[in-house]
């Protein structure tokens, strides 16, 4: 099971006071990707490690076994999280976030481009083959004077653990 946290912040009105309250949710999503199983949404805790402690203890009491990783945001308070309660469960960054933050400083003109490049080397199925396409993309971009090489140019970094 690879369930996918995230959490979302509302304002609620309580007593005529507009409060921003966080909701952490963990969705489960079949092979299909449809949206299998609601694992759990909780309101009221801060998307911060306590708030995402207090979230994941709930889960695990309510018996979520079996997780081979968590996806989610690279939120750091979450990630902190996912280690107590699932050491054994791997991390994932979310690929549309990935794709997200590479692509808010790209110029408009060059995202197409560089969204094929992110997805070209997200199509090979060996790790070792997709880092030196990786490598060899990251260059391109450098010299056609795109920031977004820079962003995660280095391929251990943590947010690639799991894409390669």
């Amino acid at each position: 099971m690879n369930p996918y946290l995230d959490g979302i912040v509302f304002e609620r009105t309580r007593a005529n006071k507009v409060r921003s309250v966080s909701v952490p949710a963990a969705v489960h999503f079949s092979e299909g990707g449809y949206r299998q199983v609601l694992l759990g949404v909780q309101e009221g805790h801060k998307k911060d490690n306590s708030g995402w402690s207090e979230f994941l203890k709930q889960l695990k009491q309510r018996c979520l076994a079996g997780v081979e990783s968590f996806i989610s945001d690279a939120c750091l308070g979450l990630v902190e999280s996912v280690v107590v309660f699932y050491p054994a469960a791997k991390w994932q960054s979310c690929i549309v976030r990935f794709y997200r933050n590479v692509l808010s400083v790209v110029p408009r003109g060059k995202m197409n481009a560089v969204l094929r490049v992110l997805k070209a080397i997200r199509a090979f199925e060996k790790k070792q083959t997709a880092i030196k396409k990786a490598v060899t993309a990251v260059r391109k971009l450098e010299d056609k004077k795109l920031r977004a090489a820079s962003l995660d140019g280095e391929t251990k970094h943590p947010e690639n653990t799991y894409i390669l």
